[in-house]
């Protein structure tokens, strides 16, 4: 009977059943293909099912449901559905669009515009001069503002819906815009999110938290291919987007301390991955995430908007060298801190402490 009201009570409360089944998926995925040590973040598992009182029967079905995802890794192995479905796009209008335009943008910029451009827009490293920026961009600790493509789409979608105020067309011309988007960035894991969480929250009407809209995109992502799981994109697209629906309902009610935290824990949550990517962090990184969080969304719009004008190329490309001589100069003063124990080790207690701190927050804040 009591087990009967728990499942009852369970089911009625925002308990987020999607977000939980894609910690167990990530957990059991990195644990058997990455490392071992990754099982440790179980222990943060079951913290939040005694916090929470879920039934047990309720952890065995995710945990089960987990195990078959994990599964589908063994059988298909490095499949991953949406580099198919970039493939067959291409084989079927047998032009490949996105490489024109890139083409196009090398032909009609010079190195540091055209490498400034294509970063920018397509996340694509196509000359020395791209590769030196994303490993000065990756030095000061905030690659995120490049790998992670969908926050721009997310930023795009609320202007829409800003200036379209019938909720039906700007839906879909925000769908329409975010599909394009999506095969000019190679449908990579952080554009998809927007796009599918797009399609789950016109589907699934009746879920209304963002956790699992989010997540439920999250676990389609991994099914149609687990190698996702490793592309940093992925990881930091979804700890950021998590983290930014936690801040933001949290109830601050002042608009410029909200957006301030949210940069501040968006650095936060993606330092471990910056760590495994470079073996050490800035020391100035979350002043350099305020100094060019929204710098990049400017310039993102910038290039958008103009590259494909042919008397702007004069003006990008000296707005490239500005941007490119300043990220080097910055290197200058960077202060880089060296990792001395295993970058996998690091991301546990990292984000061991981080959970840490989100409880006792909540503890001060009842």
């Amino acid at each position: 009977m009591n087990e009967h009201l728990l499942l009852n009570n369970f089911n009625k409360q925002k308990k987020y059943h999607f977000l939980l089944l894609f910690a167990l998926t990530n957990i059991l995925i990195y644990g058997f293909f990455k490392d071992f040590y990754f099982f440790l973040f179980l222990l943060i598992v079951l913290i939040y099912v005694y916090k929470k009182h879920i039934p047990y029967k309720i952890i065995l079905i995710y945990f089960h449901i987990a195990l078959i995802i994990v599964l589908i890794k063994f059988f298909i192995n490095d499949f991953i559905f949406f580099d198919f479905l970039n493939l067959s796009l291409d084989k079927i209008f047998n032009i490949n669009l996105r490489k024109r335009i890139i083409d196009g943008i090398l032909n009609f910029y010079d190195e540091y515009g055209s490498a400034m451009i294509s970063l920018t827009i397509f996340n694509i490293k196509n000359n020395n001069i791209s590769w030196e920026i994303y490993q000065n961009i990756n030095n000061m600790s905030i690659t995120y503002l490049i790998v992670i493509g969908g926050f721009q789409i997310s930023f795009i979608n609320i202007v829409i819906k800003k200036i379209i105020k019938n909720k039906k067309y700007s839906y879909y011309f925000s769908l329409l815009i975010t599909i394009i988007f999506s095969y000019f960035l190679n449908f990579s894991p952080s554009i998809m999110r927007v796009l599918m969480c797009l399609i789950l929250t016109k589907i699934f009407k009746n879920i209304k938290n963002k956790y699992d809209i989010v997540s439920l995109s999250g676990l389609l992502i991994i099914i149609s291919g687990p190698e996702c799981m490793f592309n940093y994109g992925f990881c930091m697209s979804y700890a950021c987007s998590l983290i930014i629906i936690y801040i933001s309902e949290q109830q601050i009610n002042n608009y410029f301390i909200e957006k301030i935290l949210i940069d501040i824990v968006t650095v936060l949550i993606t330092l471990p991955f910056v760590a495994l990517m470079n073996k050490n962090i800035s020391l100035w990184t979350i002043f350099f995430s305020f100094a060019f969080s929204y710098f990049f969304i400017f310039l993102f719009f910038l290039y958008l908007f103009t590259f494909w004008i042919v008397w702007f190329p004069f003006l990008l490309n000296g707005v490239s060298y500005i941007v490119y001589s300043t990220l080097s100069n910055i290197q200058n003063i960077n202060i880089k801190i060296p990792l001395f124990i295993s970058t996998n080790l690091f991301m546990i207690i990292y984000y061991y402490i981080y959970f840490i701190c989100i409880i006792l927050y909540e503890r001060i804040k009842k």
